[in-house]
């Protein structure tokens, strides 16, 4: 994105251990920041189950219906349901493995970040190996 190298970088780690809404939550305090041109990028991956990987790039249907779900409720804004993912989605446990919640936890602090104007745009979606799904979203003002 920035080939030059000339904007700063600060990493910020996750907790996947706190639930959606605190992550969330955590995401709003660091709102104001987005109103100052910081870029916030989260990086993680809502479909991430590396014990049912494939030989292919071809999608399997239980993780594009978990993808769909989200999508759908992330263009609604609805948070409601997003917090509740793992009780809500079809597929969840299969999707996001107790092991691999910390690959949607950065869904939830990037998306906080933008709930003064509460506005999703999927830019991206592919599906290496058939089960991991790469999504870019944009969150906020501009979508």
């Amino acid at each position: 994105m920035y080939p030059e190298a000339n904007i700063p970088v600060i990493a910020v780690s996750v907790d996947s251990l706190r639930t959606p809404q605190e992550q969330y939550d955590i995401g709003r305090m660091l709102e104001q920041l987005r109103h100052d041109d910081v870029l916030i990028i989260g990086s993680g991956g809502t479909v991430h189950n590396l014990r049912l990987l494939g030989n292919t790039d071809e999608p399997q249907e239980w993780a594009v219906e978990f993808d769909n779900w989200i999508g759908e409720r992330l263009q609604q804004w609805n948070t409601r349901e997003l917090f509740q993912y793992e009780k809500k989605a079809p597929h969840a446990r299969t999707a996001v493995p107790s092991y691999g919640t910390e690959h949607i936890a950065p869904l939830f602090y990037a998306m906080g970040t933008a709930d003064m104007s509460r506005s999703a745009k999927r830019l991206f979606q592919s599906y290496p190996y058939g089960t991991l799904s790469l999504n870019c979203w944009q969150f906020g003002d501009g979508v």
